[in-house]
């Protein structure tokens, strides 16, 4: 009796393992597919964000080793910079707003209000605010936590630049990366990226002072005290210059090289959603061309070419061009 009752409890036992594996095969293989749906682009962003993320907290480690407290400096400095990165994108979009000065276009340019409220309907989106910021600059970008709190900003200079085909081109780009939640992921992206060089900064601060302390106890002092004093002063300076290395030279680096390709995917990501918004990539192509002709130092749609891409928000111009008309050489493929 005791030994069926066992070889019953183990089949049971059996049944259950194999449902719970098959169950976890199934969530595994859903999983797969819908990170296969992702565009390659989004993946790339989302893979350099978990990459600042882990570097937040490894920062913080590295701090709470060299106060012998590697977890609860992890758990503190990241618990700051997160909350950090919650105020910024709490916060975003109104100081973005508030510090250019913008004007609602609906009362200034109705015509350009009307065609964001055409194309966010096309793509599904709660239309966004549209402003005009008084700037000589040629540039448009997009502010807002998430899709229904969203704001267009276009500036006056481009207006003189861009055709109405070009304009409706570049809005149709601020409105993919509202639909990408682009703006969310480049904010938390700066966000971390800040609180990571803040968290290194307040790290060599405390070891200068400690360096200070130690200098001054060895000249102020007599005997053993002051043979602390001088050991302590050059351990310090020892763990103040490695530090001072790492952080400037890897940690600062790397995280700003992570914050930058997330957005240059994201860009990319925009033009492709914009053409296929619009059906083709040739209008925008010529907006990106023609605010390249009229650059300035500071427009964020244009930058340099060659590895000074990778230190840039956005891609080449070249490049986006190139994609933008294999785009427009695909669609007339497929009428072909």
């Amino acid at each position: 009796m005791v030994s069926n009752g066992a070889t019953g409890h183990e089949f049971q036992l059996g049944r259950c393992l194999r449902s719970v594996s098959g169950r976890a095969l199934t969530a595994l293989r859903l999983a797969t597919r819908r990170i296969a749906d992702v565009p390659r682009q989004r993946r790339i962003a989302y893979l350099a964000l978990a990459g600042m993320l882990i570097l937040t907290f490894a920062v913080g480690a590295v701090i709470g080793m060299i106060i012998l407290a590697p977890l609860q400096g992890a758990l503190f400095f990241g618990g700051l910079i997160l909350l950090n990165t919650i105020l910024a994108v709490l916060t975003a979009s109104n100081l973005q707003l508030s510090l250019g000065h913008a004007q609602k276009a609906a009362l200034t340019h109705p015509t350009m209000a009307e065609a964001v409220a055409r194309l966010a309907d096309r793509a599904k989106v709660p239309c966004p605010s549209v402003w005009v910021r008084n700037d000589d600059e040629i540039n448009a970008f997009t502010c807002g936590r998430n899709p229904r709190h969203a704001a267009v900003v276009v500036h006056s200079g481009a207006l003189r630049v861009w055709d109405s085909d070009e304009l409706e081109a570049v809005l149709a780009h601020e409105i993919a990366h509202i639909k990408n939640r682009d703006v969310l992921a480049n904010t938390i992206a700066v966000s971390l990226y800040e609180g990571i060089a803040w968290s290194g900064r307040t790290c060599l601060n405390g070891i200068a002072g400690a360096v200070r302390a130690y200098d001054h106890l060895g000249k102020k002092s007599e005997g053993a005290v002051r043979l602390i004093g001088k050991l302590g002063k050059l351990f310090g300076l020892a763990i103040f210059y490695v530090f001072y290395a790492v952080l400037f030279l890897i940690i600062e680096p790397l995280a700003l090289l992570l914050a930058l390709a997330t957005s240059r995917q994201q860009e990319y990501l925009a033009d492709d959603s914009a053409a296929k918004l619009l059906g083709s990539g040739r209008p925008l192509a010529r907006a990106l061309k023609a605010a390249d002709r009229h650059k300035s130092t500071k427009s964020s749609l244009h930058f340099e070419t060659g590895w000074q891409h990778l230190w840039s928000t956005h891609p080449p111009v070249a490049e986006r061009v190139k994609r933008l008309e294999a785009f427009l050489a695909e669609k007339k493929t497929e009428i072909a």
